[in-house]
Formats: structure tokens, sequence, C-alpha cells
């Protein structure tokens, strides 16, 4: 019996091995069609950037890094930012109340520390973020407190040229330093620095510097739009040098564009028109500062206002009172390179804002910023973007 079922069971095992080879065979084809399907989309990502929850790296710490700008290059963004320490920020009695800093000894108050480190972020998503250290080091530059850093990449020289606002040590408050302020320049030949200082006062045409931003408009010249002390906190843009390491200032200027009492330019270009965004002045404000909206055809102008604020105040009355739509200052848009609705490649605009006194636990290291992709209404001319809405959370179709 034994024997008899051994001998019928015999052509099982290799009907079986049959059976085995056409599944492997099935199998691989199958395996084949999908793997070539995701080589189709490998350099593509959805990805979904939230700002309600703290962003952080990949470790899981929080990010330090605020009024900075984002630089794509060779598949990956680098994020540029000041990182402020784990000092408690303070409410005081005289405006700007959440910034009372500024009548403090130089270097004591929060936000206005000589250790303020420019630090690097390097992501493949915008999501996955990888610390890279610091871009300038301290003991790299010039004494002083530092603020709102900026990079670009130099096509002429093959260097990356950071700018950063500097108040200098001048041994009273930062208040008294802002007629001193200035922009220091600094070059690297990777993204991650460390950067070399190699002006340590760039030649603007307007003293007393204060918020700026730089802009490289993609045919071999760059801008820096700034605003400065001596002219009242009113935006200029100048052409920078060869080497983005200096402005031509007056001889390339737009002169005074907007009016007085604003900060934080954002500057940048969008299929042939030019757009300067401003808001009022804003010393680490939490109720945060408007958009003005501004648009040229040329980077020095003539520029007009589009009479828009795209993060306009809601409630209060004049300047008391009351905040604005998103509770950010602005600070950059920068370009996420994204899939359009054909299928083709896209690039998407993103604002980016830093909401002052905002961390749950009061470090200034902590706060938040706010992204928002800009939305625009194409049927204008010049096209404008829309009002900002405030958004939780939104989704990227990124590519390579």
């Amino acid at each position: 019996m034994l024997a008899g079922r051994s001998q019928t069971a015999a052509p099982r095992p290799q009907a079986a091995r049959g059976g085995h080879a056409r599944f492997l065979v099935f199998f691989g084809l199958l395996l084949s069609a999908v793997l070539l399907h995701c080589s189709w989309d490998a350099d593509a990502a959805e990805v979904t950037i939230s700002n309600v929850e703290p962003r952080r790296d990949v470790t899981g710490r929080i990010m330090d890094a605020h009024d900075g700008n984002i630089l794509s290059w060779n598949g990956l963004y680098y994020f540029y930012g000041m990182g402020y320490g784990p000092c408690v920020e303070n409410t005081g009695i005289l405006p700007p109340r959440n910034c009372p800093g500024i009548y403090e000894k130089m270097g004591e108050g929060c936000g206005f520390h000589f250790n303020h480190t420019i630090n690097v972020f390097s992501s493949p998503d915008l999501v996955r973020w990888t610390f890279e250290g610091e871009a300038l080091p301290t003991a790299a530059r010039p004494r002083g407190v530092y603020f709102r850093p900026k990079v670009l990449f130099n096509q002429l020289t093959k260097l990356f040229v950071l700018w950063v606002n500097m108040l200098p040590d001048t041994g009273g408050s930062p208040l008294s330093a802002y007629p001193h302020a200035l922009f220091v320049s600094a070059t690297s030949p990777t993204p991650t620095g460390s950067f070399q200082v190699n002006n340590r006062n760039v030649s603007v045409a307007v003293g007393g510097g204060g918020d700026f931003t730089l802009m490289d408009a993609g045919d071999g010249d760059a801008y820096v739009a700034y605003d400065a002390w001596d002219d009242g906190h009113r935006v200029v843009v100048e052409r920078l040098s060869d080497d983005f390491t200096d402005s031509l200032g007056a001889t390339a200027s737009s002169g005074t564009v907007s009016p007085g009492s604003m900060e934080a330019p954002i500057l940048f270009v969008r299929r042939g028109w030019f757009y300067l965004f401003f808001g009022h002045t804003c010393c680490f404000c939490a109720g945060g500062a408007g958009s003005h909206v501004w648009v040229s055809r040329a980077a020095l102008g003539p520029w007009a206002s589009a009479k828009l604020d795209i993060n306009p105040k809601r409630g209060g009355i004049g300047p008391f009172g009351g905040h604005h739509v998103v509770r950010a200052q602005e600070n950059y848009v920068f370009a996420a390179r994204t899939r359009g609705a054909n299928g083709a490649n896209d690039t998407t605009l993103v604002y980016t804002g830093d909401r002052w006194s905002s961390a749950p636990d009061q470090l200034k290291s902590h706060d938040f910023q706010h992204w928002e992709p800009l939305q625009w209404n194409d049927t204008l001319t010049p096209p404008l973007p829309l009002l900002l809405t405030g958004v939780d959370s939104f989704t990227l179709d990124l590519t390579d």
C-alpha cells in the first residue's frame, strides 16, 4: 500500500515543478512591468507639507531655520535660515511689544544674540530635511547680530553667494545700531559651505540696510531688494555685480519704490513679469504683516502698485488690534519643481513667511513658518496672485 501510494503520487512533484516554473515566469513578467512603470515615475513624489506641525529634520529635531531662502540645486533643495537658538520670547511694554530685545544691550535680548547661526538643511522632497551644518560659522564672520540669509548660485564664477544682514556691535542697544546696519557677502564652491566672507560691507546706495532679498533673473543678472534706515524703510531694487558679491548701488537702481515704513521684501519673476512684495515694519510681530504687490516688466522698474495685499488684515482699528489672514511676516518665494495638469514639468511658486512668537514652548528656535503655493489669476494683465488663505497643509506633485 505504501509502495502503491508512492508510485501513484510520483508524477505530482514534477507537475508542481512545472506549475511553479510557469508562476515564476508570470511573476517575472509582472514585476518587470511594475518596475518599468515605476521607472517612469521614479523622478516624481507627491508630498504633503504641514503648517501646523513643527518642521523637523530626519533625526526628529525641530528645524531652527527662519527668515532665509530655499535654493534648488542638482536635484536637492537647500534651506538656509537663521538659527536663533533656545532663547525664550518675551512680551514687552513698549512697542514693538514682541521685540523688547531692541531696547536691551546688544547681544542680550532674545532675537539679538551674537551667536545666531546660519543653518543649512538639504532635502530631496521638501519634507525629509538633513542638517548640513553652519553656512558661515560665527568664528569666521565679523562680530554682530545676523538676520535674513539668502543664497544664489553664480554661473560665471561657479560659486554659491551668501548675503546676510548684520547689526554691528556698537556697544549700545540694537535700536541704536540700526543706522549702522549693513550687508555682508560670502562665497563657497559648494551649497553647504562653509562660506568665506569676501565683502564685509556691500556697497548698497542707502545706508542702514534692513530686510532684503536676492533674485536671480535667469539671464545672468541678479538683484537685491532692500529697505533701509536712512530712507525711512522704503524699498529699493539694485542690480548686483557680475559675481553677485556686491551691489552696483545708485548706478543701477530703481530708486525708491515703496511708501515708508515697509520691509521684508520678496522679489521674483514669473512669465516675463517681475513681482515685488513687501509689508509694514514688523519687529518679530505675532500678528503678521501684509504682502503688498507691485509689478513691473523690468527688475529696475518702473514699478506700479497692483493695489493688492495678498495677506490683508482682519479686525482692529487702523494699526491697532486685529491680525493678518496669515499671522506671518513674509520672507521668500521659492520655486518647487512640480508636475503640471497635463503631466509636463512645471514650477510652483511657494510663499514662505515667519510666524513670530508662535512656538507653544516660547522658544524662538521653534517658531513656525507658513508655506503656501501661490494661486494666480492669469486672465489679468499683468497676472496677479490670489489672496493667501492660511492653509493648514497642502500637497505638491514634485518632479526631479
